[in-house]
Order: C-alpha cells, then structure tokens, then sequence
C-alpha cells in the first residue's frame, strides 16, 4: 500500500488521473491467466465510477492488452522465480 500510495501522490506519467480515495489497484501481470480475470474485474469496477491503478512490467501482456484510458499502468522492474510454479 505504501509503494501504491508513493505512485499515487508522485504524479508520474499519468498519474494526475489518480484520486486515491476512488481508486483500485490491481498488481497483474506476466500471462494472460493473470490478466484476463483482473481485467474483467477493473472494467466491473470502471461501470461503478472508479479509477484502475494497473501495476505491470514492461515484458507482460498486459502492456498488450490493456488498452483502456481508465486504466493507468504503472510498470515496474519484476520477474518470476525460476523453479517455482
């Protein structure tokens, strides 16, 4: 919640779209397993008035998919743990 608020009040790319007490962040990314389902959340939440706060990285699909002006992407540096599943 820290680094989400730190994103919110830094006003980076986009971020003037941000209103902290009407916003939802959603952290997915990586596979469409992922993406998928929290996009058809964040378009639920769009219909009842709230801004989506997406957290991404740059190699994921949803910088693909998300094409949305009420969505702000944040990208950050992130990857999967090899050996894990």
């Amino acid at each position: 919640m820290a680094r989400a608020k730190q994103i919110i009040y830094n006003q980076g790319e986009g971020m003037n779209k941000i209103d902290p007490k009407n916003t939802i962040l959603i952290a997915a990314g990586g596979t469409g397993g992922h993406i998928y389902p929290a996009l058809s959340i964040a378009q639920e939440y769009i219909k009842l008035g709230y801004k989506i706060l997406w957290i991404g990285t740059d190699n994921g699909l949803e910088t693909k998919i998300i094409d949305n002006p009420d969505i702000v992407i944040e990208k950050i540096s992130s990857r999967g743990m090899r050996g894990k599943s």
